[in-house]
């Protein structure tokens, strides 16, 4: 075997099970719900495996979780496709956010979620990530309705709140949403009339 094959092996955990190369920051940035399911879950626990399994394929199938899906024609006589999906670990990381649930710290799961695999950038501070995934998380919400503030009791800085992001702050989320707010939404201050009643 030449060093570059062994050097490009060894890079890419290829010898490695998920949950070492997710803890030795080896593994890709897409990875299956299935291998999802093994950080969360591990195969040991067959009962819990096939449980978290199967709730990150549906949240896959109903668009909760933004994810890439890959067909395999099954073939022969019975037919039928075999269906996988593949996850992006900003996606996941946003989608466990959303939800409120986030994995303990040092986890294989944690690891990939919070992995970086550009050499050539600098890596961003657990602050600056949380703050770039609130942003997103705004948009996509104000993508839907620009009807929603950004403080109040149901303002955007409330509405995503969980108890992942409650550590920063109220006024912390309410300035990172003001940022990324739409024109319409900037100018608008406080609760909306129908609150007020």
């Amino acid at each position: 075997m030449s060093d570059f094959v062994k050097q490009f092996l060894d890079r890419t955990g290829h010898s490695l099970n998920i949950i070492e190369a997710a803890i030795q920051g080896k593994t890709p940035d897409w990875l299956s719900t299935s291998d999802i399911a093994t950080l969360i879950a591990p195969i040991e626990s067959r009962s819990s495996h096939f449980k978290v399994c199967a709730q990150l394929r549906a949240a896959c199938q109903s668009g909760e979780l933004s994810a890439r899906e890959y067909r395999r024609s099954a073939g022969g006589d019975k037919g039928g496709d075999s269906i996988r999906w593949y996850v992006h670990r900003d996606e996941a990381r946003r989608h466990f956010q959303r939800i409120g649930v986030f994995p303990e710290k040092n986890s294989p799961l944690w690891h990939w979620l919070r992995g970086w695999r550009n050499p050539d950038q600098e890596k961003p501070t657990v602050r600056e990530r949380d703050k770039t995934d609130f942003q997103q998380l705004c948009t996509e919400d104000w993508a839907i309705s620009t009807k929603i503030r950004i403080t109040g009791k149901n303002g955007m800085a409330r509405r995503l709140c969980t108890d992942y992001f409650l550590q920063y702050g109220i006024k912390t989320l309410e300035a990172w949403a003001r940022e990324v707010a739409p024109p319409e939404v900037k100018g608008k201050l406080g609760r909306s009339r129908k609150e007020e009643k």
